[in-house]
């Protein structure tokens, strides 16, 4: 992780950064206050997107008893709760919801969802705790791109068929016209693994027995 001489130069905010970097729970507590909480560093970095880049979840904790925002804006528009559904660890998602607050807040800049960004991610873990917590799998971001897009743009059949069981509709079309399923037929099927083809059977099997097009059928 960066420096916090870097991450962070002002002189009031380099300490709480320097414990929060390091876990140290009782230093947080002292002192932090409503000002502080609010700074942020190089890149616009917040105080807890800087927890859970360093891999401290008893930091980001901390913070949350603090009462810090986790829908402060921060890295390229990226709110707490993007960072946390785009890291390999699952446990900040996990804290974060449960601290109670909303999952479904958007990237300042391009308007994504945290379901977006852990889709865009391939985290699988954090796309089922944002579903099981009733996040709108629907929502698009500035260019009409819902998460069912984003899985399309990344290949991933399996998780278009857990956005689609969870509710995401099939039918909508991004500002540039496209469903998802366009996305995905862009990858011929034969040049890829067993397990993807087999993905792409259950996904077509799910949209035949609901009466939607197939992807093959773009």
């Amino acid at each position: 992780m960066t420096e916090i001489s870097t991450a962070f130069t002002d002189p009031l905010v380099m300490p709480i950064a320097d414990a929060i970097a390091r876990g140290e729970v009782q230093q947080i507590h002292t002192l932090a206050n409503e000002s502080l909480l609010q700074q942020r560093g190089d890149q616009l970095i917040t105080l807890m997107q800087w927890a859970i880049l360093n891999q401290q979840p008893t930091s980001l904790v901390a913070l949350i008893q603090e009462h810090a925002d986790p829908s402060q804006s921060g890295i390229q528009g990226d709110t707490a709760w993007h960072t946390a559904a785009s890291v390999q660890d699952a446990r900040y998602m996990r804290i974060l919801l449960d601290s109670g607050q909303q999952p479904s807040i958007r990237n300042s800049v391009t308007l994504a969802v945290p379901l977006a960004s852990a889709v865009m991610a391939g985290r699988e873990i954090q796309v089922s705790l944002l579903l099981a917590a009733g996040v709108d799998p629907n929502l698009a971001d500035r260019m009409g791109d819902t998460p069912l897009h984003v899985a399309g743009k990344i290949n991933s059949p399996g998780l278009a068929l857990r956005l689609l069981q969870a509710g995401a509709d099939p039918k909508l079309r991004n500002k540039q016209g496209a469903t998802f399923q366009q996305y995905l037929a862009m990858t011929p099927l034969d040049i890829q693994g067993i397990e993807i083809q087999q993905e792409y059977q259950e996904l077509n099997g799910w949209l035949r027995g609901n009466n939607f097009a197939e992807v093959d059928e773009q």
